[in-house]
């Protein structure tokens, strides 16, 4: 049994980051959520894995174009909780080319249409509200209650 299911006994999800290798969720209980919806104790969550793509790799990166083209599978839904690897593109923040964030994900928090966003990949972690859509990033972890 992997650490992860030794330590938490709750439902695992998960998306995959720029850095994963497609096994890395093998062998534990994590449910790969990337471009899908599930539905858990009441609430819709959505998960989009990999980060903007900076670099020729064939894992873990994808366009702006595939991002757009999940926000628009999911906008008619009731999502509640968005779970990504990358952040949505920050306005306020300085970021390089790798971090810069996907802008398709800046339409769900413009038009209210999730209530949390948990992104990883910028090795901060931060919680902050924009538009009534509380954002968390959770690298290297948060805790928090919804």
């Amino acid at each position: 049994m992997s650490k992860v299911n030794r330590k938490y006994s709750c439902p695992k999800l998960g998306v995959f980051g720029n850095h994963c290798h497609p096994s890395n969720f093998d062998d534990t209980e994590v449910m790969n959520i990337h471009e899908n919806i599930v539905r858990i104790k009441g609430l819709t969550i959505a998960g989009f894995g990999g980060a903007p793509k900076y670099k020729d790799k064939l894992f873990g990166q994808h366009t702006e174009e595939e991002a757009a083209a999940f926000v628009t599978q999911i906008y008619q839904q009731n999502i509640d909780i968005l779970i990504t690897h990358s952040n949505p593109a920050y306005e306020n923040m300085t970021l390089d080319h790798a971090h810069r964030g996907f802008t398709s994900f800046n339409t769900l928090i413009n038009n209210n249409k999730i209530n949390h966003l948990f992104h990883g990949h910028l090795h901060d972690p931060f919680t902050k509200n924009i538009n009534e859509i509380t954002i968390h990033s959770v690298y290297p972890f948060i805790e928090t209650e919804i």
